[in-house]
């Protein structure tokens, strides 16, 4: 059942002031967390979601612990390629991003990611800052990003954005085994007439 125009619209409003309107917590941080959120600060409104789909947007990365299989010579800078080009998607769609880790002595930023979700469905405070960059526990949420940083965040690489993701970030499998060549068998009365002319 498809919701009238006047309630989509609300949605979509709600959203955009949401993403506008967002404020970075007051509460006490870290060092590394504030030193890696301040400067290049944001005002409201920076930046207008291209594509409002009228409900709030999180991309959540699980399995984020095994990131440490990206500090290979094959796969440097990796990690944070796949955070520019992650950012520079979710940024027209107003999304949030959370990475998370569940293990059995670590489950980082599973809370984060409750406390967000509490914030954009319901209202609830958000304590949590930003954590930019972070290989295994980066938080963005809607509105605090812009084009400005992530194009800051973009110019670190080598390439830019300007490259395809799929061109920089190559599947770490090993190809599959070259196929056997093909052997050619006769037909069963053609071998049977041959045998025939041999006894």
């Amino acid at each position: 059942q498809q919701l009238p125009l006047e309630e989509q619209d609300r949605l979509r409003e709600e959203v955009s002031e949401r993403v506008a309107n967002y404020e970075e917590p007051k509460a006490e941080t870290s060092p590394e967390a504030t030193a890696s959120v301040s400067g290049d600060g944001k005002d409201a409104g920076d930046d207008v979601i291209m594509y409002n789909l009228g409900i709030p947007l999180i991309v959540v990365v699980t399995r984020a612990d095994t990131c440490n299989v990206l500090e290979s010579a094959k796969t440097l800078g990796w990690s944070e390629t796949i955070e520019a080009y992650l950012r520079n998607e979710c940024l027209p769609f107003g999304a949030g991003i959370v990475y998370t880790a569940v293990q059995a002595k670590n489950r980082r930023n599973v809370e984060v990611l409750y406390e967000y979700l509490m914030h954009r469905l319901y209202g609830h405070a958000l304590k949590a800052p930003p954590n930019v960059p972070s290989r295994d526990a980066l938080f963005v949420p809607a509105g605090w990003d812009s084009r400005e940083r992530v194009d800051k965040t973009a110019s670190a690489l080598q390439d830019g954005l300007e490259r395809a993701f799929e061109s920089v970030v190559l599947s770490l499998e090993a190809a599959p085994p070259a196929a056997p060549p093909k052997v050619v068998c006769d037909d069963m009365q053609e071998f049977l007439k041959r045998s025939e002319k041999v006894l």
